[in-house]
């Protein structure tokens, strides 16, 4: 792509987002993927939630009845958001300024270095920028956008070897949203002969595992007030809840085809999927993990991305606008994907967790995300019980991957 053509798509790139901004910063009914179409709630719904607990917080626990709400819907985030009281005015304007820094992360992702061919660079920029996902997160302003920053600044930190800088964003994303624990495991998988990152990972552990103690009371809180939905949401217990909920119209004889249904995709899932394509794909993803030739921001990346999904994943349901934090995971699936058939499967499988909004959240829930949550689950353990291994030097007889490691040497690279 020659340079005056990249200037052409910059330029048009900036018109279509400053539109929708336009748009959405003017026009009070003008929405793309409504959750609660019928009902028409104000834009930005969850940060006016947020608004809507400040003002109540005097006289309510907010985390158990918020009647300032118009939903009469619970704070379900930490305490912590009960400062950030804004104006409308700064509300849109905070809003714009996230969407902004969001699109030039992306920005950063795939265009900037040009780790891909023009063409696919740019579907992935237009791509992440227009999924559902984004579009719903976009709409309702969940603070996950900030979270989002703060974890992509960490990475960059940290790769950049601002250390101290890197642990207090992680413990910021902590304090302001619980699950970003989970992006210790960059710590635990990459540079595990750091004595820095040694030092860091146990630290930011116990001062979070501190936070949880003395705020167990308001987490307890916000388990109960967050909903549960099979629309527009993803997570292990998305199919428990819509089978609760349709298993009593369904006849003995659909249940039994679907029952059927079930065992034939185990059987596929098992035999071919997992055996065939997730294991050699995480044998593959291991090796490059380990190689210095990779980029390692894009390592560190992947491995936060994946960790994060995962974890939301166990969470239980989760509205499809946390899906973004799996933007993180491409740039090193497309780099490792060039060299193996198998991992430009998995990297197809997870750009269309995207697309739930398009087609039927069960099948997407079943045929897709479940088993993308299986792959990142599986790679995960199995750097796990490696990390600690090699850190402490005392589990090496209790890997239970020997299969594992036939495939990591079998498999590499193919």
């Amino acid at each position: 792509m020659t340079n005056r053509t990249h200037r052409i798509v910059l330029i048009a790139a900036a018109t279509i987002i400053l539109t929708q901004v336009s748009l959405f910063f003017f026009a009070d009914n003008y929405w793309l993927f409504s959750i609660m179409a019928s009902s028409k709630p104000p834009h930005l719904i969850d940060f006016r939630n947020i608004q809507a607990a400040i003002e109540c917080s005097d006289n309510y626990n907010v985390l158990r009845i918020n009647p300032c709400d118009f939903l009469n819907r619970p704070m379900n985030y930490p305490r912590i958001w009960l400062s950030f009281k804004v104006s409308e005015f700064q509300m849109k304007f905070l809003f714009v300024g996230l969407y902004l820094t969001y699109c030039l992360v992306l920005y950063k992702l795939f265009l900037e270095k040009k780790q891909f061919n023009g063409v696919l660079s740019y579907f992935l920029f237009f791509y992440f920028i227009f999924s559902p996902a984004t579009q719903l997160l976009f709409e309702r302003m969940n603070n996950d956008w900030i979270i989002f920053l703060l974890l992509y600044l960490f990475c960059v930190s940290k790769v950049n070897n601002y250390k101290m800088i890197a642990a207090l964003l992680l413990l910021v994303a902590i304090v302001l949203k619980l699950y970003p624990i989970v992006a210790i495991s960059v710590y635990l998988f990459l540079n595990r002969s750091d004595s820095i990152n040694k030092l860091l990972a146990p630290l930011i552990l116990v001062a979070s595992l501190g936070y949880f103690w003395i705020t167990r009371e308001d987490i307890a809180d916000i388990a109960r007030s967050v909903p549960s939905f099979t629309g527009e949401s993803y997570g292990f217990k998305v199919m428990i809840l819509y089978f609760k909920k349709y298993i009593p119209q369904l006849t003995t004889l659909k249940i039994a085809g679907i029952f059927l249904l079930i065992l034939c995709y185990l059987r596929f899932y098992v035999y071919f999927l997992i055996r065939r394509v997730l294991l050699p794909a995480s044998a593959t993803l291991i090796n490059s993990l380990k190689s210095a030739e990779v980029n390692p921001l894009n390592k560190n990346l992947f491995v936060l991305g994946g960790s994060v999904f995962l974890c939301t994943y166990a969470l239980g349901t989760n509205f499809d606008y946390r899906l973004i934090f799996l933007v993180f995971t491409i740039p090193f699936l497309m780099s490792v994907s060039q060299k193996s058939y198998r991992v430009s499967i998995l990297t197809v499988l997870v750009l269309l967790c995207f697309l739930s909004k398009y087609s039927s959240n069960v099948l997407n829930e079943f045929l897709i995300i479940f088993p993308v949550a299986i792959f990142f689950f599986i790679m995960f353990l199995h750097l796990f019980f490696e990390s600690v291994s090699e850190l402490y030097g005392t589990l090496d007889r209790y890997l239970p991957f020997s299969l594992f490691k036939k495939l990591t040497k079998a498999n590499s690279l193919k």
